[in-house]
């Protein structure tokens, strides 16, 4: 159930790295290496929202992903 895509290639431990849940880092590596149509694994886009959240911008989903994720 944690591999099935979206159109985007998100997983659902995609959705929750766009959302910022760090948890997902304890999931085993192979659905952490999963990428998207983007080329972007779960844990690439929490690196993102690291690095975002060091510069004082708000982490919370703001990034443009295809028209329908920001982060």
């Amino acid at each position: 159930l944690l591999k099935i895509k979206d159109n985007e290639g998100d997983t659902p431990v995609h959705c929750l790295a766009y959302h910022g849940f760090d948890e997902i880092r304890k999931l085993p590596k192979e659905l952490l290496s999963i990428k998207n149509n983007d080329g972007d694994t779960p844990l690439d886009i929490l690196k993102l929202l690291d690095e975002r959240k060091t510069k004082g911008i708000n982490h919370e989903v703001q990034i443009q992903r295809s028209n329908r994720h920001s982060l």
